[in-house]
């Protein structure tokens, strides 16, 4: 996260070392204060997880709808903290969770980058529709289904030899399955977007032949805190 936070001052225009080191110090005062200050308080940590949840539906109608999501500075700056921050919460919480937390966050990680490699290879053979043209054109309706259908394969199948679910559980743990993984998607356009506006291919170059640590994690930050709200409560209910 916090190498994403220094690929994103760059994205967001920052040029000079000490800037981009301030933006980098706000994001670590922020994910620690958090992550420490909720460390025993369930509620507080929901309660971030729900407001990223709504940040990434805006995120998801305002991409379609062609709007400019970072107009101004100030909106430039507040998302990499928003896309940031919640995603570091959620994977501590889940991580620590007493009853197989480490196994969940292993499946999210999984599920995450399953999706993306099969909607990238399903999409490059069969890809026909673009799915957001203007903010990646790489990105095909075809692929977007194969990616959705990949997870949706991935869990049941996680569901049953990892935690034994029956059919119920099971197919309430597949719905979370796909809405993890569409709101990956939308996580990885919400990047797509900030690096077209700042005419770069990569976020970084940090991982060589591979772009930067937010090309790698931009699904993620959109995924981690909507599964991890949405397992909090199947693991209430389940």
């Amino acid at each position: 996260m916090l190498a994403g936070a220094w690929e994103w001052s760059r994205l967001i225009g920052l040029q000079t070392p000490a800037a981009r080191t301030i933006y980098l110090f706000i994001v670590v005062i922020s994910g620690l204060s958090a992550t420490i200050g909720f460390a025993n308080d369930e509620y507080s940590v929901l309660t971030v997880l729900a407001l990223a949840l709504l940040w990434w539906v805006y995120v998801s109608i305002v991409i379609w709808k062609n709007s400019d999501l970072y107009a101004t500075m100030g909106r430039k700056y507040l998302s990499g903290l928003i896309i940031l921050v919640p995603s570091w919460i959620a994977a501590v919480y889940l991580h620590r969770q007493p009853e197989s937390g480490i196994e969940a966050l292993l499946y999210l990680l999984i599920l995450v980058w399953l999706a993306d490699s099969a909607a990238y290879f399903i999409g490059r053979k069969f890809g026909r529709t673009k799915l957001a043209p203007k903010v990646s054109p790489g990105k095909t309706v075809e692929g977007a289904i194969g990616g959705l259908v990949a997870g949706g394969i991935f869990s049941a199948i996680a569901g049953v030899s990892v935690w034994k679910m029956e059919l119920p559980a099971l197919l309430l743990f597949v719905l979370m399955a796909l809405v993890t993984v569409w709101f990956s998607i939308v996580g990885d356009l919400a990047e797509s977007k900030i690096k077209r506006l700042a005419g770069v291919k990569d976020s970084g170059k940090l991982l060589p032949g591979h772009g930067g640590v937010l090309d790698r994690v931009d699904a993620l930050t959109a995924a981690a805190p909507v599964f991890t709200l949405a397992w909090s409560f199947f693991r209430d209910v389940s």
